[in-house]
């Protein structure tokens, strides 16, 4: 027990000595994957605040020319008035007293009214076009110059409009639109080129809405700035850049107007022709007025991590540029598959050790359960073979000093000499089977034997034996059929087999009992010879044990029973040998029924 004790600790040790090697490996490899991890993003980083300041750089060189100071622009705003688109009043302003321009004016225009008759000449049309590049305006506030324009289109047909009347109203409606814009598109409906010259009208007015809506923010603050507003639920932005008005005094205000869509293109093609690569896991956005824009191919930058940023300008339109890292998978693709070779080959090291721990622990259980069975073994054999050499010797002995001189007796010292030596044939030739089998040679000799002749023969074999036991060993007549079976087998081994178990039925009976040896046909395939005894019987538990190699039931101390513990594997192993099998068949205190089973 000490040495298996001993044996046990000495594994655990050997297995620490193998598993923390590893463990340390692996915290090792793990820590410097973080650390890896770690110079990747660093390196990102450091790559990211090299770029982010030339691509700023170049991105104001290229920058539109709408963004600089004094650059035309859609919108425009001089002295705090709506400039461009042209603004007008949406409603008409009566006016207290006209000027005597306006007042020449309203009397020429009451004059031109009262010739308007149906059918108008050409001449009244002619008139009405020039009337209509006066500015003069009505006493009710409505301009003259539109009105002389309805006059003309009410009387005159869609087929007879003089082209003159077509290019007044064109530039009246771009330049001097007025809240009766709306009627000369009415009035002039079927014209040719009224359509195209409405839609350009009514774009005109989306983006003079717009200015109205930023004009208020605007004035607020005369600088280069960016506004974001909504209008009818749409986003728009407002790029406000100063400018230098004709008069020296005067204020003017560049308004461009873009959708988020448009502000993004102008930005991305800002970032082309800046003509800077970003690396593949890299994204660029602009901070502008508290909004972010992608001007590269992810617009959804929201969440991603600012690697650095950099202060750059538009024209004079400043803003923040952010290198943001858009696509970890990419930055982080080659870390990935050091980590996943590194996790395969540490896995791979724990699998071999684990597997290595757990062989060299089997093994060298094994090596102990072998290194004690053939303990047991050598003593088991020794203690067979000095008991009957040492009665031969002092029988012998006895009969060479003549010290035994009745003839009975005499004879009884020679069978007693001769049942010794057959036992102890019996012994070496078990050892001997043994030796053969556990190196591999041995060899089998397959003929047709006829079985109730070998099992009879064994029976004879063992009687002396029985006998000297005082156990009745009892042979049963087959029945019809099974007395003339033959299977092809070694005679020699089964008749051994059978000897085997025939012995151990004897060695485990009580004196007086009976071990019976039969024969019985099995589904008529097989034939199976039985030897029951009426012994102690074998615990269920043990059934499966009494096969293996050295096993004795009980210990080498208390010698329980004789023999040297390999009958049995023998017997197992001719079985199998011979493409049969053991059965047994036994309860404690009922007794015990071993049979060989043989194909026929």
């Amino acid at each position: 027990m000490k040495m298996r004790r001993w044996i046990d600790f000495t594994l655990l040790w050997q297995a620490a000595l193998v598993v923390l090697p590893v463990v340390a490996l692996s915290a090792v490899a793990f820590y410097s994957l973080g650390r890896d991890k770690a110079s990747v993003e660093r390196d990102a980083r450091q790559r990211a605040e090299e770029l982010a300041p030339e691509l700023a750089r170049r991105m104001r060189e290229h920058a539109p020319s709408f963004l600089n100071i004094g650059a035309p622009a859609p919108g425009l705003i001089e002295d705090g008035r709506i400039v461009s688109p042209p603004d007008y009043p949406r409603f008409p302003e009566p006016q207290g007293s006209l000027s005597p321009a306006d007042g020449g004016a309203s009397k020429a225009w009451d004059t031109l009214v009262s010739e308007a008759k149906d059918p108008v000449s050409p001449s009244f049309v002619q008139r009405c076009v020039d009337f209509s590049r006066t500015d003069a305006h009505a006493e009710s506030g409505a301009p003259l110059r539109d009105l002389a324009l309805l006059l003309a289109l009410r009387h005159t047909k869609p087929k007879e409009t003089p082209p003159a009347l077509l290019d007044e109203m064109t530039r009246d409606v771009l330049s001097s639109p007025s809240f009766l814009t709306p009627e000369l598109f009415e009035a002039a409906a079927g014209r040719p080129g009224v359509a195209e010259l409405k839609a350009k009208w009514e774009a005109q007015e989306k983006t003079l809405g717009l200015m109205r809506t930023l004009r208020p923010q605007i004035l607020a603050a005369w600088f280069p700035r960016e506004i974001w507003f909504w209008q009818d639920g749409h986003a728009f932005l407002a790029w406000c850049t100063p400018g230098q008005g004709a008069r020296t005094l005067s204020r003017q205000l560049g308004v461009m107007l873009m959708t988020p869509e448009q502000a993004d293109g102008v930005l991305r093609d800002d970032f082309r022709q800046s003509g800077v690569a970003l690396p593949a896991w890299a994204d660029a956005v602009v901070r502008l007025n508290g909004w972010r824009r992608a001007i590269t191919a992810n617009p959804d930058l929201a969440h991603a991590k600012v690697l650095a940023s950099a202060p750059g300008h538009l024209g004079v339109h400043p803003f923040t540029l952010e290198l943001v890292l858009a696509d970890p998978k990419e930055l982080y693709a080659a870390y990935e598959r050091r980590k996943w070779l590194t996790a395969g080959l540490i896995l791979s090291a724990a699998m071999a050790a684990m597997f290595g721990t757990v062989g060299m622990w089997r093994n060298s259980r094994r090596q102990a359960l072998l290194s004690e069975m053939k303990s047991n073994f050598v003593s088991s054999v020794s203690h067979e073979l000095r008991a009957p050499i040492a009665a031969v010797r002092l029988m012998a002995e006895s009969l060479d000093r003549g010290t035994v001189a009745e003839e009975s007796k005499r004879k009884d010292y020679f069978r007693l000499i001769v049942q010794e030596c057959r036992r102890l044939s019996a012994l070496v030739e078990n050892v001997l089977d043994f030796s053969r089998i556990d190196q591999g040679r041995k060899h089998y000799t397959f003929e047709p034997v006829e079985v109730a002749a070998v099992a009879r023969q064994a029976v004879a074999l063992m009687e002396p034996c029985a006998a000297d036991r005082q156990v009745s060993l009892t042979f049963v007549e087959p029945a019809v059929g099974a007395a003339e079976v033959q299977a092809r087998c070694d005679a020699h081994a089964i008749e051994q087999s059978l000897v085997n178990l025939i012995d151990n039925a004897i060695k485990h009976s009580p004196a007086g009992a009976e071990v019976k040896v039969a024969i019985e046909l099995a589904g008529g395939a097989a034939v199976r010879i039985w030897v029951e005894d009426h012994g102690e019987g074998i615990p269920k538990e043990e059934q499966a044990r009494i096969f293996d190699l050295f096993y004795r039931h009980g210990s080498e101390l208390r010698r329980e029973t004789q023999g040297a513990g390999i009958g049995l594997s023998i017997v197992k192993h001719v079985a199998e040998a011979h493409g049969g099998r053991v059965i047994v068949e036994s309860a404690p205190g009922e007794g015990s029924r071993f049979a060989l089973e043989l194909p026929v």
